[in-house]
């Protein structure tokens, strides 16, 4: 099984099995998440023989938090903005549009030690009582 489908199916059992947490942001999690693992594998060391990729969610509420975490690249993670039709290159667009906040870390260009690029979505939770323990998995 390919590495997105992995973490594709990650997601949803978290979800499956936190009854509280709220459904109507999981399909926006599953495509973010789909797109940051397909970059990472792509733009980065994650992508070569070997490689892995970092997933890792905390949720509350209906709100989460996604770090996915590469093995580093010499590019800045950044979106690319389109006159026209593309075929490729929307991944992070697409992260941007849909989450309510975005980033990366460290925020420099050359990381050869790795890149955790994270995203939110949903209201925070008012308190950290009750927030799940951040489930990771290695794909």
């Amino acid at each position: 099984m390919d590495q997105v489908a992995v973490a594709r199916r990650f997601v949803r059992r978290l979800w499956e099995e936190t009854p509280d947490l709220a459904p109507e942001i999981l399909d926006d999690l599953v495509l973010m998440v789909s797109e940051l693992v397909a970059n990472a594998i792509r733009h980065t060391r994650s992508g070569d023989p070997g490689g892995r990729v970092g997933l890792t969610v905390t949720a509350k509420d209906g709100w989460a938090r996604v770090e996915v975490l590469d093995e580093g690249s010499p590019h800045t993670p950044r979106v690319v903005d389109h006159d026209g039709p593309a075929t490729g290159g929307w991944g992070l667009a697409l992260v941007a549009r849909t989450a309510d906040t975005w980033g990366f870390a460290p925020d420099g260009a050359v990381v050869d030690a790795g890149r955790v690029v994270w995203f939110e979505k949903g209201d925070p939770p008012t308190s950290r009582e009750g927030r799940l323990a951040r489930p990771h998995v290695e794909i």
